[in-house]
């Protein structure tokens, strides 16, 4: 099988590169793209992994890969459900989809219509179906209900939690609600809580705890994040403060897209717009934290209709965006990731 592996520093080239035979000849070294290694890191294949072959090949096909040398296209697979697979079946962080669509969507190649289908695939809805009602009318009951849901401690040491830190607690919950289609689990750890998440900007675990109610304390949140290592990173105000653990382990960028995701920022809510088929602002409680990513806009949409690929679609006087989940009808607050893309944070229920 194909063997990725990365060139030394000793090399005058830098990333990784694919060592792959053709037919009964010697192998052929095929070089990687930027948005290759990020398919390859996001399926877990590594320096020294074996990759599958029909893999290798589609993604050469597709131009992912490369080789100054000539090679027979009746020696390869031409098959592309290898890559559909290590699209949709493996959980590719949001910077990949992100670059994958880019990439796809200026491919002139030969292989038009395959790559319309892998198009439709990345476009597919990436949050699971787990979406929190924003309920102002009832805040206790509601972030009572959600940590029972992610907590397998006794009833009465959940109510506890909320008698000794009603307000604070209330607050921490209802917020990382919005990352529900993330949540793993929910920690308490007296007056701090912690959200084990699945982040989608990076791969790996992070787990954030709020120190804000702490009596002391020099950071708001706390992210401890772990691939194969761990390192932790303080944030205040959105902003990380310091970091402890391996300098290699993310990139700055990362870090902050990271920081980003998985920690939220006070909301002014004269920032926030209103699509076409919103309700008046004069009907909505916008929550007082949220989380933003991207172009971090804030939008208050209702689902117009569901697109061709599935995805929930909301008009806007410019276009229309998609999102990674929602229902036809339902009014939602969506972060704008991108000019196309939102993610959804929340439900608002309209009388």
């Amino acid at each position: 099988m194909p063997t990725l592996s990365k060139y030394a520093q000793s090399n005058q080239k830098t990333g990784y590169f694919v060592k792959a035979n053709v037919g009964g000849s010697h192998p052929v070294t095929l070089q990687t793209t930027d948005v290759a290694e990020r398919v390859f890191k996001d399926n877990g294949y590594s320096d020294g992994s074996t990759v599958p072959t029909k893999l290798i090949w589609s993604m050469y096909d597709t131009g992912l890969l490369y080789t100054n040398t000539t090679i027979s296209a009746s020696t390869l697979s031409h098959s592309y459900d290898s890559l559909s697979k290590a699209i949709t079946d493996s959980r590719l962080t949001e910077p990949t989809r992100n670059k994958l669509i880019e990439y796809f969507e200026s491919y002139s190649g030969p292989n038009q219509v395959a790559i319309t289908d892998l198009l439709e695939d990345i476009r597919l809805t990436v949050s699971s179906d787990t979406i929190e009602e924003y309920d102002p009318e009832n805040p206790l009951e509601t972030a009572k209900s959600f940590v029972e849901a992610y907590n397998q401690r006794p009833e009465y040491q959940i109510d506890a939690l909320f008698d000794r830190g009603q307000d604070w607690a209330v607050d921490s919950v209802l917020t990382f609600s919005q990352r529900a289609s993330q949540l793993e689990k929910i920690e308490i750890k007296g007056t701090i809580l912690g959200y084990h998440l699945s982040p989608i900007s990076v791969s790996g675990k992070a787990r954030v705890y709020d120190r804000r109610f702490l009596d002391r304390h020099d950071h708001d949140y706390r992210i401890e994040y772990q691939d194969s290592k761990m390192i932790s990173l303080q944030v205040q105000n959105g902003r990380i403060t310091s970091s402890n653990g391996p300098e290699n382990l993310l990139t700055l960028l990362e870090a902050r897209q990271l920081t980003e995701e998985t920690t939220p920022v006070e909301i002014n809510e004269n920032d926030v717009r209103y699509t076409i088929d919103s309700p008046p602002s004069s009907r909505i409680t916008i929550p007082e934290k949220s989380f933003l990513q991207g172009d971090k806009e804030l939008l208050v949409g209702a689902v117009d209709r569901i697109s061709n690929n599935n995805n929930p679609l909301v008009e806007l006087t410019d276009g229309h965006i998609l999102l990674d989940a929602g229902e036809k009808g339902e009014i939602y607050l969506i972060n704008r990731v991108d000019e196309r893309w939102g993610r959804v944070l929340c439900k608002f229920s309209i009388d």
